[in-house]
């Protein structure tokens, strides 16, 4: 009689449920990965968001309080609109549409940029009797699907 020998010859690599396995375990931590890359990208849009809508009122405000500062004198000619004599010129800011422009006499140039769409524009002379020369400024930025408010006031003294 001949032995048969039956060698078994063990198979390397995985079995299906070791496979099925693994893949369930590596889909719940790459959406983990993907949720947290989310949120990632959305901070960030957001904080450049600010950052430029920040840096146009910064802009914005600073150019009119000097001007205010520097003005012979000022008159808010409608709620949206600001005329300033210096230097014996007449300066208007005002708003048109979506964006504050600045009409010196000579030309108009836009104060605002494209990055931003300004939503709304009041502007309030607060000045009283005893008191300095007060103009209050009350503007709505908007980019995207995010809005702010901005108010600040100007003294001419």
């Amino acid at each position: 009689m001949i032995k048969k020998i039956i060698l078994w010859k063990r198979e390397s690599g995985f079995t299906l449920s070791e496979t099925v396995v693994y893949i369930a375990v590596l889909g719940i931590v790459m959406s983990g990965i993907v949720m947290i890359v989310v949120q990632m990208i959305k901070m960030k849009t957001t904080s450049d968001t600010m950052r430029i809508m920040n840096n146009e009122i910064t802009n914005l405000y600073e150019k009119i309080g000097y001007d205010i500062k520097n003005a012979e004198s000022f008159e808010v000619t409608e709620s949206t609109s600001l005329s300033i004599t210096k230097d014996g010129s007449e300066y208007r800011y005002y708003l048109d549409g979506t964006k504050v422009l600045l009409d010196d006499g000579d030309d108009i140039h836009t104060i605002t940029s494209n990055m931003v769409v300004v939503a709304g524009l009041e502007i309030a002379d607060w000045t009283t009797v005893n008191s300095d020369s007060l103009i209050h400024i009350r503007i709505q930025l908007s980019r995207g699907n995010f809005s702010e408010i901005y108010e600040t006031n100007f003294h001419k003294r």
